[in-house]
C-alpha cells in the first residue's frame, strides 16, 4: 500500500481472457451521451485494428463500461493494461476538452482535487479500474453473458440485443456492430 492506495497487480499472461470495468468519475453518466459512445468504440477499434487486442464482449452503461478482451500476443511487450490506458485516456482527453469548450459550466464537476495537492478533469474513477484474469471457458462465457444482461438488469431495456452500445445483438445475429467480435476465438463449452 501506498498511502491509502492499493497497488493493482496486473497479470498479463498470453492466452488469458480479460474482464475490465471501467466506472465513470463520481459515476457522472457519461456514456448517456452517444458522442462518447462512439468515442470509447472508436479508441477500442483503434487497438483491435492495431491487431494488440480482440473483443468478445462489451456493454457501455451510463456510468460504467465492460469489456471482455484477449491480447493477440502479435506485438511484443504489449499488455491489456497498456490497452485499457490507451483506450481511457483517448475518451477522457476527448471528453473533457469537449466539455470545457461546449459546456463550461459542466466541467467544474469533473473537477478531481487529489490527495497530493494536484488536481485533474476526470472522466474515469482513480485507478486502473477493475480487471480480472479469466482462464476457464465457462467462466468466459458467464461474464459474457452478465456483460450482456446489465442493460436488462438496469432496467435500461427489455431485451439485450436492444441495447445499442452492447455485442449483445452482435453475437445473437453474429454479425459486427459498432466495435468488432472475434466470434471464432472464443472459447467453446465442453461437457462431458
Amino acid at each position: 500500500m501506498v498511502g491509502n492506495r492499493k497497488r493493482f497487480r496486473r497479470i498479463d499472461q498470453l492466452g488469458d481472457a480479460h474482464y475490465l470495468t471501467w466506472s465513470c468519475f463520481r459515476r457522472i453518466p457519461f456514456f448517456k451521451s452517444e458522442r462518447c459512445c462512439q468515442w470509447l468504440a472508436e479508441a477500442v477499434v483503434r487497438e483491435v485494428q492495431s491487431r494488440r487486442l480482440i473483443v468478445w464482449g462489451y456493454v457501455l452503461m451510463p456510468d460504467h463500461v465492460h469489456l471482455l478482451v484477449l491480447s493477440t500476443g502479435l506485438k511484443p511487450g504489449f499488455s491489456v493494461s497498456d490497452a485499457a490506458k490507451s483506450i481511457k485516456q483517448s475518451l477522457a482527453k476527448r471528453t473533457v476538452a469537449w466539455v470545457k469548450a461546449n459546456q463550461p459550466d459542466f466541467h467544474s464537476s469533473m473537477l478531481d482535487l487529489q490527495p497530493n495537492g494536484d488536481s485533474a478533469y476526470r472522466v474515469w474513477q482513480r485507478g486502473p479500474g477493475y480487471d480480472r484474469n479469466v482462464t476457464e471457458a465457462l467462466a468466459i462465457h458467464n461474464i459474457l453473458a452478465y456483460i450482456h444482461d446489465n442493460p436488462v438488469r438496469k432496467r435500461l431495456v427489455e431485451n439485450a440485443e436492444s441495447w445499442r452500445w452492447s455485442s449483445a445483438l452482435a453475437w445473437a445475429r453474429r454479425t459486427q456492430g459498432v466495435i468488432p467480435i472475434d466470434f471464432d476465438s472464443l472459447p467453446t463449452l465442453v461437457f462431458t
